[in-house]
């Protein structure tokens, strides 16, 4: 719901100054002062003090002059100056200088801008979060030409792995039920639309859509990706290698190079679908659940064959390899490639995941990350607090969990409480001493430039 623009109120009167001073016409005239019949001698001791009270009442009307003007300029403009109904309820937009660096924001043209208010307010309204007060806001720049929303959440909470647990938010998991390949049927709870929409404008990051992205459409395709890595992502039941990478051979060549004449999405459909159990390490599993999330999501579920076959392109004939991106730095403008089909956020609170993020845990000790294997876990979020574990006969599990296992590793690790302080200890980045780091892959914006 837009928030209405700050009334501003005096309890000054036009033509009063706010401290009470009256203005020029009910002040003593300098004139009558001046020639009035005194003693000569009177005047000549008093004439100094005489030229000092003219000087600062002359000043004095200035001052009173230009406070009224103001006074009068601001209750002009003041929205219950010339309208019965109360301020708070004016129909408009925050204006602002400086946008906030959380949330989601687009970049468009006022027409965009506009349509875009219009239906943020009609999904808020139908999530129930238009309530008073408003669990979410709709900013629009001075311009008109950007719009941000964001939740009303306080200023230091960047939570997202608790947002199905706030009652306020109305959120309920989607269940996806299956069947995987050895004919065990699963009931999974997973993020649904809401919860996804939650995380992203919850403080913490910004996702920013601009240019053939300003629709509500694209906003809700990016929702919808998500939602679809998701999907595969716990259906992804491999197995740990023991000695380099197993696939079908039919379709990929060696180093997840592809064969001649095969397509990305036919080959990295395979590893979910076929009939062949593969075996990978965490970082190709989890390059492989955001490949068919995306690849997938174009082809069969919104089946745009165009797109389609414009991703199959550009990824071939390593597909894996172009969800890779190489950084000399710990910003996006140190980015020296970009990945094909994901972009990255940096500096990210430990605790802001959006479901569909895919993250990193490193192994700070060097003797166990020489092993293979114990270098570090790659992690894909599916909302609901929880990571999903894409090898058979385990179970998701909580980032905690996750870092906690990971701390295990080390060679001279002794069993201890697993204490709140621990926990923090091990959410921060390994820069800063920790394991978690500070970056979130996720699903790029894609045009098919045919």
């Amino acid at each position: 719901m837009r928030i209405p623009l700050e009334s501003r109120h005096s309890d000054a009167h036009i033509g009063h100054s706010k401290n009470g001073f009256p203005l020029s016409q009910g002040q003593a005239p300098l004139d009558l002062y001046l020639h009035s019949k005194v003693d000569s001698r009177v005047a000549t001791v008093h004439s100094t003090r005489i030229m000092m009270v003219q000087l600062i009442l002359k000043h004095l009307v200035i001052i009173n002059l230009a406070i009224s003007t103001v006074v009068f300029a601001e209750a002009y403009h003041s929205p219950s100056a010339n309208s019965s109904q109360p301020s708070q309820k004016a129909p408009r937009p925050i204006a602002e200088s400086s946008f906030s660096s959380f949330g989601v924001q687009f970049n468009c043209s006022k027409d965009q801008i506009q349509k875009l208010e219009k239906e943020f307010n009609q999904l808020f309204s139908s999530y129930g979060w238009l309530g008073d007060p408003s669990l979410a806001s709709l900013k629009t720049s001075t311009e008109g030409t950007q719009l941000n929303i964001h939740l009303n959440t306080p200023l230091t909470d960047t939570d997202t792995l608790t947002l199905h647990n706030r009652a306020e938010f109305k959120i309920n998991p989607d269940i996806d039920r299956f069947v995987d390949r050895s004919g065990k049927k699963h009931d999974y709870k997973i993020a649904d639309e809401k919860e996804i929409v939650a995380s992203m404008l919850q403080r913490g990051r910004l996702f920013e859509f601009e240019k053939s992205f300003c629709s509500f459409e694209k906003f809700l395709e990016h929702i919808k990706i998500r939602q679809n890595i998701i999907r595969w992502g716990i259906r992804a039941l491999w197995k740990f290698p023991e000695d380099g990478s197993k696939t079908n051979t039919k379709l990929w060549a060696s180093d997840w190079k592809l064969q001649p004449g095969v397509k990305s999405s036919e080959a990295i459909e395979d590893a979910f679908i076929g009939k062949l159990d593969y075996e990978m390490g965490c970082t190709k599993a989890c390059q492989l659940i955001l490949a068919q999330g995306i690849l997938d999501y174009y082809k069969h579920v919104k089946k745009d064959l165009k797109m389609a076959e414009h991703l199959d392109e550009i990824t071939s004939p390593t597909p894996l390899d172009t969800m890779e991106m190489w950084v000399n730095g710990q910003s996006k403008k140190d980015m020296v490639k970009e990945g094909t089909l994901v972009d990255r956020h940096f500096k990210v609170p430990a605790d802001h995941w959006v479901p569909g993020d895919w993250g990193w845990i490193k192994n700070p000790d060097d003797e166990s990350a020489a092993e293979n294997g114990l270098e570090g876990a790659n992690i894909v979020y599916i909302g609901r607090g929880l990571f999903v574990v894409y090898y058979e006969n385990d179970h998701d599990r909580t980032l905690d969990e996750g870092l906690v296992r990971v701390y295990r590793w080390r060679r001279d690790f002794k069993e201890q409480p697993i204490t709140a302080d621990l926990i923090q200890s091990l959410r921060k980045d390994p820069r800063e001493g920790g394991l978690l780091r500070d970056v979130r892959d996720f699903p790029k914006n894609l045009v098919s430039d045919k």
